[in-house]
C-alpha cells in the first residue's frame, strides 16, 4: 500500500516506476490527512473550500522549495540598529544567503474553471507574498468536459476562453487544478494555453491534489515535458494484489471507472467549491 511511504518520516516521495520520469507524488503526512479529510462524505461546501484553501498553501511551499530559482541576497536584520547602539559592529547582523528566492523570475499561476479557480488563486497569493508582486500573474482559462458520443466517459475537453496577461517569456507557469482524471483536461488546457501566450516558459508545472494511473501514462506520452506534482495516486478500481505493488509496476492498475469517475477520488471538486449540484 502507497500509505506505509506517508508513514515514513525519512521518506519524501512515493517511489514508483511510470515512465514519466517528472512525475512527483509527495509523501506528506499532513496533506495526505487534510485531502482525506476533504474526500469524507461528511465534508460540506464550505469545509472544503477552507480545507483546500490550507491545501495549496501548504503544496505551493513544497512545490516553491524544489522548483523556484534561487540567488544570492543580502538583508538588514532588524538587530543592525540595535547592535549600533551598544556599540557593537551592525555588520554582524547582516543576513547573507544564496538561498533566497530569485524575485526577478516571473511565475504564472493559470486557474482552469471551476475547479482551478480557487487553487490557482491561492497558489497565485502564496507566490506574491512570499517571493514579491512584481513579477507574479493569475491568469484565467475555461475549459468543459466533452462526453464521448460513442459511448460512456468523456473523450475531449471544450476550451472556452483564455485570458493571458502577457508573456510567459522565462516564467515559471503553474497549473494547479484539483482534479486529474483521464489527463485529457489537463492536455488541451496546457497546450491552448502555450499556443495563447507569448514567449517560452523555463518551466510548466501540473499541481492536481489527485491523480490517476490513466492520466500519468497520459501525460507521460504528451506531455513529457511538464512537471507533475501530486498528493495522492488514486488506484481504487484495481485488482486488489496491485495495492500491495509499488505504482506503476502493474498496467492493470486503474483509478476511473467507465464513465471516468475518480476512485477514491473527491466526489466533485468543482460542484464543492461553488456549492453546484452539478
Amino acid at each position: 500500500m502507497q500509505e506505509k511511504f506517508y508513514r515514513d518520516p525519512q521518506c519524501l516521495e512515493v517511489p514508483h516506476r511510470y515512465a514519466h520520469l517528472n512525475l512527483h507524488i509527495l509523501a506528506d503526512l499532513a496533506m495526505y490527512h487534510l485531502l482525506a479529510r476533504m474526500s469524507a462524505l461528511s465534508t460540506k461546501s464550505l469545509e472544503f473550500r477552507d480545507l483546500m484553501r490550507l491545501l495549496y498553501t501548504m503544496y505551493m511551499g513544497h512545490v516553491m522549495s524544489r522548483e523556484l530559482y534561487t540567488r544570492d541576497g543580502r538583508m538588514t536584520t532588524r538587530m543592525c540598529p540595535v547592535l549600533t547602539e551598544i556599540g557593537f559592529d551592525p555588520s554582524c547582523a547582516l543576513l547573507q544567503s544564496n538561498a533566497l528566492f530569485d524575485d526577478t523570475v516571473p511565475c504564472v499561476s493559470v486557474g482552469i474553471a471551476r475547479a482551478g479557480n480557487l487553487p490557482s488563486s491561492v497558489c497565485f497569493e502564496v507566490l506574491s507574498r512570499i517571493v514579491g508582486w512584481g513579477h507574479m500573474r493569475l491568469d484565467v482559462m475555461s475549459g468543459e468536459r466533452r462526453p464521448s458520443e460513442t459511448g460512456p466517459g468523456v473523450e475531449g475537453t471544450t476550451i472556452a476562453g483564455i485570458k493571458v496577461g502577457g508573456s510567459v517569456e522565462g516564467a515559471v507557469v503553474l497549473f494547479p487544478d484539483p482534479m486529474c482524471a483521464t489527463g485529457g483536461s489537463l492536455v488541451e488546457a496546457i497546450h491552448s494555453y502555450l499556443a495563447a501566450a507569448e514567449g517560452t516558459p523555463r518551466k510548466v508545472i501540473a499541481m492536481p491534489l489527485i491523480i490517476t494511473p490513466e492520466a500519468v501514462r497520459r501525460l507521460a506520452r504528451e506531455l513529457p515535458y511538464v512537471t507533475v506534482y501530486a498528493l495522492r495516486l488514486d488506484r481504487g478500481v484495481s485488482p486488489l494484489e496491485v495495492f500491495d505493488m509499488i505504482p506503476g509496476a502493474d498496467r492493470r492498475e486503474s483509478g476511473l471507472t467507465p464513465t471516468h469517475y475518480i476512485v477514491p477520488g473527491l466526489g466533485g471538486a468543482g460542484e464543492l467549491l461553488s456549492n453546484a449540484e452539478h
